[in-house]
């Protein structure tokens, strides 16, 4: 299998798909040998375009998807919610999703958003993989609130509005999880110090099962530190045990560290959470306002989307996600400092123009 795996993955690098696109082929191939080798028949036999070719591809990840997703909802540990009303929950940043596919590795890795759940499979070509994937925005969140593991919890910014009938508790999955870390005796934390929610999630994990944790091999690895790497995406196919070269293994003191530095970032009154040259910094909305008012003085009338993607680029908040930044322009917005076009959605990303007052 992982011949074929690795058969694959050269196949469609050279068509020119990108990473990220193989790495769509190989999850959603879901490890059935069979349709691995479909697909290596398929490619072999077609002159598509690349174009083409991706078209296909991901007719055929929609088809496996809907063919499989009951049958992996049953064979592995997914901790989704119930309530159908519940599903787009289930995938946002405030969730926490647990998955574990293999008991054959005594390895866990933690990491900070789903795609790297893909990257680190190419790079560990297998799908013996352990993870746990925490989705929680650290970086805005209520961490006063955040024990009580319910929705009602989310965030101090609530940048979403559910339906009230909606009542989804965190503690399911995290008692799970605290029952199923037992089996692992090394566990990764991937990081990177460009996005604040990835560099909380060493302090917050190792706090949250502190008790294990001081007991375990902790290894972290800072993805934005390994040679010319910003992200997972970015390295190679394969790569993984080199990776485990590079990683800081925590001593009982460092550990001890990590979690006594949640309970202090815990205790700060803020809005948010900010990453500014290396050092946590503590802020509330109204600190970015100048920022916010400088840049529309030279952009002028602009769409919402366009200058979110600029405050974006700019990296305004370290690794900061479109919604925080809407929602800083909604408070602009109901203060009369920022004057808005067609603004009819509250706390979603409206295709409004903005400008100054």
């Amino acid at each position: 299998m992982e011949e074929n795996i690795r058969k694959i993955v050269t196949k469609l690098k050279e068509r020119g798909l990108s990473q990220v696109d193989i790495c769509a082929v190989i999850v959603f191939s879901n490890n059935d040998e069979s349709v691995i080798n479909k697909l290596i028949n398929y490619i072999d036999n077609t002159n598509k375009t690349k174009l083409d070719l991706k078209s296909d591809l991901l007719q055929l990840e929609i088809t496996l998807l809907n063919k499989n997703s009951v049958k992996k909802r049953e064979e592995t540990n997914l901790s989704k919610m119930k309530d159908k009303q519940d599903d787009d929950i289930s995938t946002s940043v405030h969730t926490l999703i647990y998955e574990k596919e293999s008991d054959l590795d005594k390895l866990l890795n933690v990491t900070y958003n789903e795609p790297n759940i893909g990257d680190l499979k190419l790079l560990l070509l297998s799908f013996k993989l352990n993870y746990c994937c925490v989705m929680l925005s650290l970086a805005y969140m209520d961490l006063l609130e955040l024990e009580k593991n319910t929705r009602e919890s989310f965030r101090k910014i609530d940048l979403y509005k559910f339906d009230d009938q909606i009542n989804y508790s965190f503690q399911p999955v995290i008692e799970q999880l605290n029952k199923d870390i037992d089996d692992y005796q090394q566990i990764i934390i991937w990081t990177k110090h460009s996005d604040t929610n990835a560099y909380l999630l060493p302090y917050y994990f190792i706090n949250k099962f502190y008790d294990k944790m001081k007991n375990k091999k902790i290894m972290l690895i800072y993805i934005d530190e390994l040679p010319g790497c910003k992200d997972l995406s970015e390295l190679k196919i394969g790569q993984f045990k080199e990776l485990l070269k590079t990683g800081k293994v925590l001593t009982k003191e460092e550990i001890d560290n990590y979690s006594n530095e949640w309970n202090e970032i815990v205790s700060h009154k803020c809005d948010i959470r900010d990453l500014i040259n290396g050092k946590l910094e503590y802020k509330n909305i109204e600190d970015y306002y100048d920022t916010i008012k400088d840049l529309l003085k030279k952009d002028g009338e602009i769409y919402r989307t366009t200058f979110i993607g600029e405050l974006m680029s700019k990296n305004i908040l370290c690794g900061g996600i479109p919604d925080i930044y809407s929602y800083i322009i909604d408070s602009m917005i109901e203060q009369n400092i920022i004057s808005s076009k067609d603004y009819k959605v509250k706390n979603f990303i409206p295709a409004d123009k903005i400008s100054l007052k």
